[in-house]
């Protein structure tokens, strides 16, 4: 009795959240947070992927997986594994939330083509309480997605076909903790988990958070797919490179930085001598204006790359200034591959929005610095900063003593080494999976 009221209160509980997604999210909130185009982009897709023919499981080990990230940092995450997956003969779905990860997804589908690999679908994912249909269409033996990407109606649709959840880089954040109430409040178990912390302490909260779920830490693949992008290089970066080649060093580089995170840094970063390059994290024109006037008036001359060809650029220097030169690089695609030319790195949003990725210059053994906010989104700060690799300054007095000791090479080979030893995450990841092991108990 206890039970089948259990099951009525779920069951009405699960059409309100589902009304409220069909009638109010969608209508409204989704039609203000995405651009027109984007919306039509999905829709279009959704349409394509909705009228496939059921399609019959795969023989391949894993069969066939539906890769899911929200945004470019997740998908980041999921590139080296969906590679792996791909070659052994995984049939893919690849599917994103945000405008800038579908550009992402844009050139990952190009490389996978490049390797004769073409997946069965790959664009926007369904919205929120849409799940069901296209699951039932493309009958997944698996789903994964990245950190804390969760979704209620997601985790419910995967728990009543029976398709594991997989979740790389896991982390015990509230959107896991909320996925996980609703599914109880809707009357439903959650999926099957295995998940794949990057780091001990997150282990030990999912293993309190999930105590039915398999939890294996096999490090973090970002550090995989950030190696592999310096080893392949850019073409870009390496003309740019080689045309400022004349200026001193030792050179900087101020990476994905905002407005804020310049007016902390300037002028006491240039008290050194040595060169730093500026890649703004935006970079339309009103944008890298602002940031171009708050340079020119520290009396720096700056030198934007955008239209630049490498003769171009290498003859704007080579033109008498006494002023001290910062370059600008307002263009997109290649700061990671930048990175391997610093000799130290700045990495923005600490003073903005929130801190990016320490990982691109870290790989590169050189020594690193960010702004405080954020600092508990990305798990390798802790790591960083206990090595010695990466400090968090938030003072002026903080500031100058990195400043200082930024300067100091003689740990490069060291933290190379450490990086290094980081690597392989993504296989092991793929090994645990085939397995057998994403056969867990529900939680």
């Amino acid at each position: 009795m206890i039970r089948s009221a259990r099951q009525l209160i779920g069951g009405y509980a699960r059409r309100l959240y589902l009304g409220l997604q069909s009638e109010v999210v969608e209508p409204w909130i989704l039609t203000w947070a995405f651009s027109p185009t984007r919306l039509q982009k999905a829709s279009e897709g959704w349409a394509r992927l909705n009228s496939m023919t059921e399609l019959l499981p795969t023989a391949s080990t894993l069969g066939r997986i539906w890769f899911h990230a929200a945004s470019v940092g997740e998908l980041e995450s999921l590139w080296p594994l969906i590679l792996i997956c791909a070659e052994r003969g995984s049939e893919l779905i690849l599917t994103v939330l945000s405008e800038s990860a579908d550009r992402s997804l844009d050139h990952l589908v190009h490389e996978l083509k490049s390797r004769q690999i073409k997946p069965l679908f790959a664009g926007y994912s369904p919205w929120e309480g849409k799940w069901g249909r296209s699951l039932d269409q493309l009958r997944p033996s698996l789903f994964i997605t990245a950190r804390y990407e969760a979704w209620p109606d997601l985790w419910v649709s995967l728990s009543d076909r029976d398709i594991p959840l997989s979740i790389v880089a896991a982390r015990d954040r509230r959107s896991l903790r909320i996925a996980q109430r609703l599914c109880r409040w809707m009357g439903r178990a959650i999926p099957q988990l295995l998940l794949f912390p990057s780091t001990d302490q997150d282990k030990a909260d999912l293993e309190v958070r999930f105590p039915g779920a398999r939890i294996e830490n096999v490090g973090d693949p970002r550090w995989d797919r950030v190696f592999d992008r310096g080893c392949r290089g850019s073409s870009r970066a390496s003309e740019l490179v080689q045309a400022v080649q004349g200026l001193p060093r030792p050179w900087g580089i101020l990476g994905s930085v905002w407005l804020e995170d310049l007016k902390f840094l300037f002028p006491k970063i240039l008290k050194q001598s040595g060169t730093v390059w500026v890649v703004p994290h935006r970079v339309d024109s009103k944008y890298t204006e602002l940031i171009g006037d708050l340079l020119s008036k520290q009396g720096l001359r700056v030198v934007r790359t955008y239209s630049s060809s490498a003769a171009a650029l290498s003859q704007t220097l080579r033109e008498a200034d006494s002023r001290t030169t910062v370059v600008l690089v307002n263009e997109i695609g290649f700061l990671s591959e930048l990175y391997s030319a610093a000799d130290w790195a700045w990495v923005g949003g600490g003073f903005g929005k929130g801190i990016h990725s320490a990982l691109e210059p870290a790989i590169h053994g050189i020594p690193v610095a960010v702004g405080p906010r954020g600092i508990q989104n990305f798990p390798e700060v802790q790591e960083l900063s206990g090595t010695g690799q990466l400090t968090v300054v938030s003072s002026d007095p903080m500031l100058e003593r990195w400043v200082m000791t930024a300067r100091d090479a003689s740990f490069r080979l060291k933290w190379e080494s450490e990086a290094k030893s980081r690597l392989g995450a993504a296989l092991r990841i793929y090994r645990c999976l085939e397995s057998g092991t994403h056969r867990t108990g529900r939680s």
